[in-house]
């Protein structure tokens, strides 16, 4: 998964080669807030947007055929909405489909080496990054399995193990007491039955 800074760094980065480059730019990094597999990103209709009363993505997804509704964060918004009128049958990344020879890998390692990213990912690495950020976010688990489509919550404790340094970074934070010192014995007076001490 990519940290927050490392998909900023790919928002930053320039795109070399064209229309197939720019849209596959942004719709990875709509995968890395909505967390659409590459999959139902290829087939995002402009008809899955929701605009009321909330922006939203409402998709059945591809490979669960769960329905899964997404509120879409300021930044989606962004990266989808062009201003202009669009049919319910278009599709939002029409280049990623273009033809079957359309390579959507390559433009994203071109992208991560423009971004200084070393380490290598692919297009399911923004669904891991969502699946991250949200649940750091929320800690919600139940949620956070809900909006990746998971039918069962069990492919979604995946991610707690990954959050495990942050669970002991949290759980370092905590205040010592101290443990060694020795407990102060006081001396009870007895009181005998009709005796005063």
């Amino acid at each position: 998964y990519l940290t927050i800074k490392e998909i900023q760094q790919m928002a930053d980065a320039q795109t070399e080669g064209g229309e197939l480059s720019q849209q596959c730019k942004r719709a990875f990094l709509v995968t890395c807030f909505t967390g659409l597999r590459l999959s139902d990103i290829k087939n995002l209709y402009y008809g899955d947007i929701r605009r009321d009363p909330v922006p939203a993505i409402v998709k059945q997804q591809n490979k669960t055929g769960e329905l899964v509704s997404i509120p879409l964060c300021p930044t989606v918004w962004k990266l989808i909405d062009d201003s202009r009128i669009h049919r319910p049958d278009e599709l939002v990344y029409p280049r990623l489909t273009a033809s079957k020879a359309v390579n959507v890998h390559q433009p994203i390692i071109a992208l991560r080496k423009k971004a200084g990213i070393d380490h290598p990912f692919g297009w399911h690495a923004g669904r891991h990054s969502f699946a991250m950020m949200t649940l750091e976010a929320s800690g919600d688990l139940y949620a956070v399995s809900r909006l990746l489509g998971h039918n069962n919550i069990q492919m979604t404790t995946v991610y707690l193990q990954l959050i495990d340094p942050r669970a002991r970074e949290i759980m370092a934070s905590l205040p010592e007491i101290e443990l060694d010192r020795k407990a102060k014995i006081i001396n009870m007076p007895i009181k005998a039955e009709g005796v005063e001490a």
